[in-house]
């Protein structure tokens, strides 16, 4: 449109545009009618719950510090123990299986076995204030976790698109803003133009596959405010997001070829329309703000602390029925090694 105008094919032409300084040097642009974004629309995220929740209120390094130390707090204890026995200022029998049960039963409940050495029983205590601290603080960010578990946004820019494999997207065809992305010099951008799945002509054409979260797409953020009030209207839930981050910026306005006389008549016309608020009157009845939609999805969980289901405690039953098949294997081995020496030895 901006070449025909350009050209003087036509007297001017009217669009969203995106600006640069060719096209002000091609063109007279009008004040502008309204503003729009160009944004990433996305599936909402959602609560999830996460079989392995009870292994994340402590991080990896802490889970490995915590059973080294587990270790090389038996092995220092059957080291006391062996010197103590040594030098008969003890008389501890089967050290090594005394000392690791002492350590491991520490963690839930206590032992009834205290080693008889001033130097153990001094590395016994330090290990059970150890735990007590260590048990607690799981238990109180494990409850906060379950209870009130919070909402990861997996995408919420560019670079969190392209870093990403669970969701394809979708380009605009033959807009601005997608060759932009195909131009740019930052390697996210170029990134989310080069990995699309596809392009769409229009985003509203395929809001039924954008909510049901078939894929993401770039889309003009009006579009996608029509696009969150049409499905909220239909279906009383918030299944698509739009993401913080602006990806391009357009703008609605009349382009007239250099020196036109229409000009400032037609700017003398839009500042008319939105000074008499014609223009908010017209947004708000064609552009209603979806207010419940448009809120970050942190504002979904439930507000207070809500009982935990079966499935926000689904990762300790899994564990402790794969402990019970592996031990249940465990004892069919023993029984049938023990059988096998009975019969060797008859």
């Amino acid at each position: 449109m901006i070449g025909m105008v350009n050209r003087s094919e036509v007297e001017l032409s009217v669009g969203p545009f995106s600006l640069n300084p060719d096209r002000n040097a091609a063109v007279d642009f009008t004040s502008p009618i309204l503003y729009d974004n160009e944004i990433i629309l996305t599936p909402r995220p959602v609560l999830e719950n996460d079989l392995q929740g009870f292994f994340k209120p402590y991080p990896w390094n802490v889970w490995l510090l915590i059973i080294c130390s587990l270790f090389l707090m038996a092995l220092m204890l059957i080291g006391f123990e062996i010197v103590a026995n040594k030098m008969k200022m003890s008389q501890t029998s089967d050290v090594p299986n005394k000392a690791f049960m002492f350590v491991f039963q520490t963690l839930m409940k206590g032992s009834s076995w205290i080693p008889d050495t001033d130097g153990g029983r001094f590395l016994a205590a330090t290990w059970l204030l150890a735990t007590i601290i260590l048990i607690s603080a799981y238990s109180g960010i494990l409850v906060a976790m379950l209870t009130l578990p919070k909402v990861i946004i997996p995408i919420d820019s560019i670079d969190d698109l392209v870093h990403q494999n669970d969701i394809q997207w979708k380009l605009m065809l033959n807009t601005h803003t997608t060759k932009v992305l195909q131009e740019s010099k930052e390697e996210s951008r170029r990134l989310a133009f080069e990995r699309k799945s596809g392009f769409l002509r229009d985003c509203n054409e395929n809001r039924t596959e954008l909510v049901e979260g078939k894929f993401a797409a770039i889309c003009p953020q009006i579009r996608a405010k029509q696009i969150l009030m049409w499905d909220y209207s239909n279906t009383r839930k918030c299944r698509v997001y739009i993401a913080k981050e602006r990806v391009n910026f357009d703008m609605l306005a009349f382009a007239l070829r250099r020196g036109s006389p229409y000009f400032k008549r037609v700017n003398r016309v839009i500042r008319a329309v939105h000074e008499s608020g014609i223009y908010s009157q017209i947004m708000k009845k064609f552009y209603p703000s979806p207010t419940k939609c448009i809120e970050s999805p942190t504002h979904d969980k439930p507000s207070g602390i809500a009982p935990l289901n079966i499935y926000s405690l689904g990762g300790p039953f899994l564990l402790l029925t794969g402990g019970l098949v592996f031990s249940s294997l465990v004892c069919l081995m023993e029984i049938a090694f023990y059988r096998r020496v009975e019969f060797q030895s008859v």
